[in-house]
C-alpha cells in the first residue's frame, strides 16, 4: 500500500443520501488503528470509517442531513438590500418604545379601574352588613334557655354581650 499525501482529500460521503460531506486530508484519517489486529488501517477503510463518523457528528446530529454546519454570522450572509439602515433601526426602536409606553399606560389604567371597583364593593358590603345588623331584633335570652337549644335553634342566634343581671343578649338572624 502507498502512504497517502496530505493533498489528497477524502470524499467523505453520507450513505443513504446523494449530498457529499465535506472533505477531510487524509492524514487525519489515516490515524485510525483497526481494534481487531492493531494495525494502522489503509486510506479507504479510514475514508470510509471517518464519513461514518462524520455524518454522525454532524450531518444526523438532528436528523437533518440536508442541513450543513453554520461557518458565517447569519447578520453578514444577509445581502445589503435585505439590511435595515442604522437611522431605521432607531427609529424602529423609538417606534417600539412608544407603543410599549402606550400598552403601559392602558394596563395602569385597567388596574387602577378595577382597583376602583374592587374598593366599592368592598364599601358596599360594609355597609349591607351595617343595615343588617340595625335591622335585626334584639332580644334577651337566659343563660339556661340557651343551654336547652338545640344546634338547629342555636344557629339563628348571635352573642351580642351580656347584661348585669347575667342573662345572655342574643340576636335572631334574618330580622324576624
Amino acid at each position: 500500500m502507498t502512504e497517502p499525501t496530505t493533498s489528497e482529500v477524502a470524499p467523505a460521503t453520507s450513505t443513504g443520501t446523494d449530498q457529499p460531506l465535506r472533505g477531510v486530508p487524509v492524514s487525519d484519517v489515516s490515524a485510525f488503528s483497526n481494534d481487531l489486529n492493531g494495525e494502522l488501517l489503509g486510506a479507504p477503510a479510514a475514508r470510509e470509517l471517518f464519513a461514518h463518523v462524520y455524518m454522525l457528528d454532524y450531518a444526523y446530529y438532528k436528523g437533518r442531513p440536508w442541513k450543513s454546519v453554520q461557518t458565517k454570522r447569519f447578520s453578514s450572509i444577509r445581502p445589503k438590500s435585505v439590511r435595515r439602515g442604522w437611522e431605521k433601526q432607531q427609529d424602529d426602536r423609538k417606534q417600539r418604545e412608544i407603543v410599549q409606553r402606550m400598552q403601559q399606560e392602558m394596563k395602569d389604567e385597567i388596574k387602577l379601574e378595577k382597583e376602583k371597583k374592587r374598593a366599592e364593593a368592598e364599601e358596599r358590603k360594609k355597609r349591607k352588613e351595617e343595615n343588617e345588623r340595625r335591622a335585626e331584633v334584639v332580644q334577651l335570652v337566659s343563660a339556661a334557655k340557651v343551654k336547652r337549644m338545640k344546634k338547629k335553634q342555636l344557629k339563628n342566634l348571635r352573642k351580642v354581650g351580656s347584661d348585669v343581671s347575667g342573662s345572655t343578649v342574643k340576636r335572631r338572624k334574618g330580622g324576624k
